[in-house]
């Protein structure tokens, strides 16, 4: 819809104000948020460490192995087209799982990111860096990494370390709840002399304790939205209150 028609709609009453701002909210949200992977496609990395090697598949397994690594490339809904998993195991004997989870092939719903520890403790990274050529994003109209946290049974440490080529910089927390969106701000950084303009790779950290399991889901820059937008659908929604109470005064006179 037309700002111009949006704006007649308003001023003749035929939208209530507060529907309006919450609509063009919602699309201002949608704006300010670039998707970094939605973990809907792509397979699991499976670190079997007992003695017999199990082969299913879409699932990399290394027997009796401490680490094992894949590289899934041509994924539309990854920033560069490409993810690159690795888990090590820390402690335990047992098999741990890294990578989309849940029905993979359309239409299903979306997918998740699962890592599945069993009785084992071991450290899970993602990597996204264009299949080696880098990113080359510029990050500087947004804020912060948002992730969202769908289901986690211990403490899981989340960090993201971003990379220029060069220089980098990082930031882990600890404690994330489930059903929540973990914001991973800018300005809390490591190093705050990083130049967010040119992101070659960015590398998302898991550890946690022995059989911590934890899902994730929408991961993305996240911009806040600029309070001149805001303050623009307060004064369009104010014109609306207006346009309705003329129409009801006048109607009122005749």
């Amino acid at each position: 819809m037309k700002k111009s028609t949006l704006s007649t709609l308003l001023v003749g009453g035929l939208i209530a104000p507060a529907t309006m701002i919450g609509l063009t909210a919602r699309g201002a949200d949608a704006a300010a948020f670039f998707q970094i992977d939605t973990f809907d496609t792509g397979r699991t990395l499976n670190l079997d460490t007992f003695n017999e090697p199990v082969r299913t598949f879409g699932t990399t397994n290394n027997s009796s192995l401490t680490q094992t690594t894949a590289n899934y490339s041509d994924l539309n809904d990854v920033i560069g087209g490409s993810r690159r998993l690795e888990l090590t195991k820390l402690s335990g004997i047992a098999s741990s799982t890294l990578g989309v989870a849940g029905d993979t092939l359309p239409p299903d719903p979306p997918a998740y990111l699962s890592w599945d520890n069993g009785n084992a403790q071991t450290s899970a990274k993602v990597i996204w860096n264009a299949n080696g050529s880098g990113l080359n994003f510029d990050a500087t109209p947004y804020s912060s990494i948002a992730l969202d946290v769908l289901e986690v049974d211990l403490n899981v440490n989340v960090e993201f370390v971003l990379s220029d080529g060069v220089n980098t910089t990082s930031l882990a927390l600890t404690n994330l709840a489930a059903n929540t969106r973990a914001s991973f701000e800018f300005s809390q950084f490591s190093n705050q002399s990083f130049n967010f303009s040119n992101i070659n790779t960015i590398t998302m950290n898991l550890t946690g304790p022995v059989a911590v399991d934890a899902t994730f889901d929408a991961l993305g820059f996240q911009a806040v939205p600029e309070p001149g937008t805001v303050g623009g659908l307060l004064v369009l929604g104010l014109l609306g209150v207006a346009g309705a109470k003329k129409r009801s005064h006048k109607a009122e006179q005749n």
